[in-house]
């Protein structure tokens, strides 16, 4: 019989490419200052277009959070509430 897999199996199926996440790497070396870095969405996707021609969004490649967090990040994302654009969304990165 067929289980449900559990919300961490979920979670953990998500294949971010390799690419995507040498982007935020790259992006967290330049943005680390005084234990945080601020990324915003912008900035990840105009880096990712230098070199690919892949959409990010349809993919859900932007979904990278769990990774970090895994990885010993505290990762926090921040948006305009819908119908408002009056920021850019944005990560936060902290040490946990």
């Amino acid at each position: 019989m067929t289980k449900p897999i559990t919300p961490d199996e979920a979670e953990n199926a998500k294949e971010i490419p390799d690419n995507v996440i040498q982007v935020i790497n790259k992006l967290l070396k330049r943005n680390y200052r005084n234990g945080y870095a601020t990324i915003k969405q912008s900035e990840i996707i105009r880096e990712f277009k230098k070199t690919q021609g892949v959409n990010l969004f349809e993919n859900w490649w932007l979904d990278f959070e769990p990774l970090y967090r895994n990885a010993g990040w505290e990762v926090i994302y921040e948006s305009p509430g819908y119908n408002e654009d009056w920021y850019d969304p944005y990560y936060r990165f902290s040490r946990k």
